[in-house]
């Protein structure tokens, strides 16, 4: 054992020492949080794949120094997308504390900070993408009570949290498309399979069709799973 002890410090040396330059910087820069090679990293290895992390950690070191003009103008850069996840208590803490526009901040976590919805101008497919986010993450009482939530997204707040007769009234005066899914959903999870087959036909939607149609079919009911499948255009042979 003790005669391969050599060997692998060796090996380990040469992998060490062939790591290219910039993460050799990385590692004296997180073990040192030495600002002027966070700057060094900044300024020369700008295509680097850490290079958003490593203006984050400098931000915040900064901060930490009381320099908050240098700690903003350099968090200001991040570019957010690419910064990962494990990131965010410090980013949402630094980003506004520092004063920052909240938009990029509430795009990447709007879970996270849904107060920012009012203080940020967003289009409507930012406004989607916001509380679609709020949707997955299951805030549902905070979208029905907020006032710039689209209707389709209350209604589906609704249809979530079990509230089936507000879901219903709020999707069926939405007009929004995409409420029309949930619209039949709803009518059938309060039991009213007769009104969803009604409404099914009065949109003609082919998706609509085969998701009843399929509904039908996990239930066994075959001649009601055939007539919504082939009016949806799919062979139900295939089936």
């Amino acid at each position: 054992m003790r005669a391969f002890l050599p060997l692998f410090l060796f090996a380990l040396c040469t992998v060490l020492f062939s790591l290219p330059a910039e993460y050799r910087l990385l590692e004296k820069f997180r073990e040192k949080k030495d600002v002027g090679t966070g700057f060094f990293l900044i300024d020369n290895y700008k295509d680097a794949v850490f290079i958003d992390e490593v203006r984050v950690e400098l931000s915040k070191i900064l901060a930490q120094r009381g320099d908050f003009y240098l700690a903003g103008k350099t968090l200001s850069k991040v570019d957010l997308s690419k910064v990962r996840d494990h990131y965010a208590e410090d980013l949402v803490t630094l980003w506004t504390d520092l004063g920052l526009d909240p938009k990029p901040l509430l795009l990447r976590f709007p879970h996270l900070v849904p107060h920012l919805i009012e203080k940020a101008s967003l289009t409507r497919d930012e406004l989607n993408r916001v509380f679609d986010s709020l949707i997955k993450n299951k805030m549902y009482s905070f979208v029905i009570y907020h006032p710039k939530a689209p209707c389709y997204y209350i209604g589906v707040s609704h249809y979530r949290m079990g509230n089936y007769k507000k879901a219903l009234k709020t999707l069926l005066n939405c007009g929004d498309s995409r409420s029309r899914k949930y619209v039949m959903l709803t009518y059938i999870r309060m039991g009213k399979i007769k009104e969803a087959e009604k409404y099914v036909k009065r949109t003609g939607d082919p998706e609509l069709s085969f998701l009843l149609g399929k509904g039908f079919l996990a239930k066994g009911d075959l001649k009601k799973a055939r007539r919504f499948i082939q009016r949806s255009g799919f062979n139900f042979r295939r089936f």
